[in-house]
């Protein structure tokens, strides 16, 4: 080790006076130190693997949640198909109806099973009320 390094860190870490005892060359007795007061250098280890376990919930979060979308996708354009599909039915319902009620398709059958129109129609007019029997008034009518 070269003598401005000894000197640089014994003034850092011990005070100056070590400092000027490094740079001399004479040996420090051990007796009689304070060996808490120095700094304890800090190395990776101790905050390393809470960040590498964070990266990995962080990236397991994130994977999650792409595959969350992804099914998402899918299940949406499942649907769409299923609603193109449902749609074209009814358009092809809805023509069917329409042609089943044409009255020249009714015609057509009608004629094709026998049926003819009628030459004259009777109205019968509306039916006839009749009055629904009233227990109370049949209860006073009978004391009379």
């Amino acid at each position: 080790m070269s003598r401005s390094w000894r000197r640089e860190r014994a003034a850092l870490f011990e005070g100056e006076a070590a400092a000027a005892a490094a740079g001399s060359g004479e040996a420090r007795p051990l007796v009689g130190r304070d060996f808490s007061a120095r700094r304890t250098r800090r190395g990776t280890s101790s905050w390393l693997p809470p960040v590498l376990l964070g990266g990995l919930v962080a990236a397991l979060l994130l994977t999650s949640l792409h595959v969350q979308v992804i099914r998402l996708r899918y299940e949406l354009a499942d649907t769409l198909s299923r609603e193109a599909k449902l749609m074209d039915e009814k358009r092809t319902q809805r023509a069917r109806v329409s042609e089943l009620r044409s009255p020249k398709r009714l015609r057509r059958e009608a004629a094709a099973l026998g049926l003819v129109r009628p030459e004259r129609v009777i109205d019968l007019g509306p039916a006839p009320r009749v009055p629904s029997p009233d227990p109370a008034g049949a209860a006073l009518g009978s004391g009379r």
